[in-house]
């Protein structure tokens, strides 16, 4: 009998076509749920569809590009069956996760993906690299790991990330207007443990927003309340532990955070915002803006080959692919520690000759992520050449735009940022850490893409930064002779 089924198996293969023979996934495109028996059958996850506020089914679609959706041969089943669900017709809110289910191959649990890492959470492009993939007989992108329950995993995944998009824009306000004032009361006062307390006081909001986030207390009330209470801890570690002990210590405590458990940093309220699409994981522009003054703060005072070492340790948490995955801030950091250590050693002719070697450390630093094993889209952008790098940088360049006048309040944000910016750099007497920052802040207006972030905090810590200075010895800056 067995024989028999195996003749009438080849005969079918022969008479089949090639493209069917060839082929080895079949998907499925649905609208709404699922059924429960696909779902039980496979390893299961959940997308976003698109990016913005807004998202539609014609978006979803043409992201997804061309799928199979032809049975294989005359048997009907292939070796793997995809399905994905896609929001209804017309623009809907994007604040749906949908659905995506594989079948086959030994598949069963929670899909995972380098280009998240969150488990049960993938990105829509994760889907057609994958069929293309499984096509032609390549590991996919997307894996998926043993769960005792995926579809309750979904559920809860899917709660915790409407949780902290619902806390993204109190935790942020409650954490501008608490800089604001700490800022405020520094400039006036011109106290220096009111300027420690405002340089540091991002870092322990930061702190406690990725102990909530552990703890999963994360929503409007809690972490609006968690921010604040980072008013008080920012006060007490200005107060009795050294600028240059805490910094380090957070940079390398958040660096491990950021490798060994990124999830938890990117459902944190005021990181990432894996809900929206775009950055799932690392260092955003925001949080690279807020550490960037600090750090350049404790550089000024150690210099030296401390300030190497921290400025290398600062990189790697903020670029490394396992970190922070920030090329922009690869940029960003070794230009403020590049222009910083020429102005204390009193060059700042040198400073056009260091914005070159820059651009070389940068593109270094990711060859060397990359030969170590990192993977992340830096790497992407980096490897597939200089005409690649021109493009993402266009790219970019066309969203910072389209972020700036997307609403009078954006440009209003960006043209305040970029006036106090300007006035900063008016002042006299001029110290270093003040231009520094200045200078690594007019490269990450361009290298990144979130102008009124970088402007707006930027502004705000470049101001946190000029009254500790003003605490301090005074130092010259740009203006002083080579």
């Amino acid at each position: 009998m067995a024989r028999v089924a195996s003749i009438v198996a080849l005969a079918l293969l022969a008479t089949a076509s090639p493209a069917q023979a060839a082929q080895r996934v079949y998907a499925l495109v649905v609208t709404g749920e699922q059924p429960a028996a696909v779902r039980g059958r496979g390893a299961v996850g959940l997308y976003v569809p698109g990016q913005g506020l807004y998202v539609s089914r014609e978006e979803a679609l043409e992201r997804l590009g061309p799928l199979p959706q032809m049975s294989c041969g005359a048997i009907g089943r292939c070796p793997f069956e995809l399905f994905v669900s896609v929001p209804p017709l017309g623009a809907q809110t994007n604040d749906t996760r949908y659905q995506v289910t594989i079948l086959g191959g030994g598949a069963h649990g929670i899909l995972t993906s380098d280009s998240t890492r969150i488990p049960g959470l993938i990105a829509i492009s994760d889907i057609p690299k994958t069929v293309a993939a499984l096509e032609e007989g390549r590991d996919p992108p997307l894996k998926w790991r043993e769960s005792d329950d995926p579809e309750e995993q979904l559920r809860h995944l899917d709660e915790r990330l409407t949780d902290a998009r619902d806390a993204q824009i109190p935790a942020t306000v409650t954490l501008t207007l608490a800089l604001l004032a700490l800022v405020a009361a520094a400039l006036v006062t011109r106290s220096a443990l009111v300027a420690r307390t405002a340089l540091l006081y991002p870092l322990a909001a930061i702190v406690l927003a990725l102990l909530a986030s552990a703890l999963e207390l994360v929503g409007p009330v809690e972490t609006t309340l968690v921010v604040l209470l980072g008013v008080p801890l920012g006060y007490a570690v200005a107060r009795w532990v050294p600028l240059t002990l805490a910094v380090p210590v957070f940079l390398g405590l958040y660096g491990l955070v950021l490798a060994l458990s990124p999830e938890t940093n990117s459902l944190m309220a005021i990181g990432p915002h894996p809900w929206s699409g775009g950055r799932f994981y690392g260092v955003t522009n925001m949080i690279e803006t807020l550490l960037l003054g600090p750090a350049l703060a404790v550089g000024a005072l150690v210099g030296g080959w401390r300030l190497a070492g921290l400025a290398l340790l600062a990189v790697v948490v903020v670029g490394a692919s396992e970190t922070g995955a920030d090329g922009g801030g690869i940029l960003v950091f070794a230009t403020g520690f590049a222009v910083l250590w020429l102005l204390l050693n009193g060059r700042p002719r040198s400073i056009p000759w260091a914005l070159a070697a820059v651009v070389l450390f940068g593109l270094a630093f990711v060859g060397i992520d990359a030969l170590a094993g990192g993977s992340s889209h830096v790497v992407d952008a980096v490897s597939e050449g200089p005409g690649h790098l021109v493009d993402v940088l266009r790219e970019r360049a066309e969203r910072s735009v389209s972020i700036a006048t997307s609403s009078v309040w954006q440009l209003a944000a960006l043209l305040g940022g970029l006036a106090a910016l300007v006035y900063f750099a008016t002042l006299r007497p001029r110290y270093p850490v003040v231009d520094a920052f200045l200078v690594a802040t007019a490269v990450s207006l361009v290298v990144n893409d979130s102008p009124t972030k970088v402007a707006g905090y930027g502004a705000l810590v470049c101001a946190a930064l000029r009254a500790w200075s003003v605490s301090t010895t005074p130092r010259v800056g740009i203006d002083s002779p080579s």
